[in-house]
């Protein structure tokens, strides 16, 4: 009986090591998916990945849409309070002056703030991956860029929603809209963390459209960062099996950005 106890213990400890280091290892890559306001959950899966390995090298991080946005941050290395605070400062002036039309005014508030050297976009070369989606149907992903503002008109094209978002957004001379709509999820590799709103991502924040479009507010925001805290800290790094999803046709984004294309500026 006491041999069979102490197997136990061994077994069990073994068990714990074990578990402890899958939590532990870093993957090559971690994606996070378009979410808009929703981005918050993003913050606290960064918070997690801050405590977990205490930096990012050797990780490539891919965004799309506001995920790209926080991947930038990551990169970066930013603070999670400052992020949270551009955050908080931000859904406040959207509770107040509405989101339609209005959020390339809030993207680009966000960019001076992040982007405060002029050098930045060297730091995050072949580092930071962004998706956009040309007129075309293609998922086009970019990781070097030659100024900020290469950068960043990048970043915006990432974020097109029609009607949401008013900036002129292209790539390749070819009108673009969120990069999420034509992601496909079954082309990253099996070890790599993808992170996303819907229950098709390794890590989801379990967030509806609705809850996604506006702000995030005081108390609800906390819980979301939260959220992402947990649920990245929870998380074992499997090689799950990777299926090909695919989005709404294009056709009908682009016959929307065809029609908000009077409205759109810089």
């Amino acid at each position: 009986m006491g041999s069979f106890l102490l197997l136990l213990l061994i077994i069990s400890i073994i068990h714990a090591y074990f578990i402890n280091n899958i939590k532990s290892l870093k993957p090559p890559m971690i994606y996070f998916g378009g979410a808009s306001w929703g981005c918050a959950y993003y913050i606290g899966c960064y918070k997690a990945m801050q405590r977990k390995w205490g930096n990012m090298n050797n990780i490539k991080i891919y965004g799309d849409s506001s995920g790209a946005l926080i991947a930038l941050t990551i990169v970066l290395q930013m603070n999670v309070k400052d992020i949270i605070n551009i955050y908080t400062d931000l859904a406040n002036e959207a509770k107040n002056n509405g989101v339609f039309f209005k959020m390339t005014k809030y993207h680009n508030k966000a960019l001076n703030r992040i982007l405060k050297n002029k050098d930045d976009y060297l730091k995050v070369n072949n580092k930071l991956s962004i998706g956009t989606t040309t007129i075309d149907g293609k998922h086009i992903r970019t990781e070097s860029w030659n100024s900020n503002q290469d950068l960043i008109s990048d970043l915006h094209a990432s974020f097109h929603i029609p009607f949401y978002c008013t900036y002129p957004a292209y790539k390749n001379k070819k009108m673009c809209v969120d990069g999420a709509f034509s992601v496909n999820l079954g082309s990253f590799p099996r070890n790599a963390i993808l992170i996303g709103m819907e229950k098709k991502y390794d890590i989801n924040g379990n967030l509806t459209n609705k809850e996604c479009m506006f702000p995030l507010m005081d108390k609800n925001l906390l819980k979301i960062v939260d959220n992402g805290y947990n649920d990245f800290m929870a998380y074992k790094l499997l090689y799950t099996p990777r299926i090909t999803f695919y989005n709404i046709p294009l056709i009908i984004w682009y016959l929307i950005r065809i029609i908000e294309y009077p409205f759109t500026n810089v």
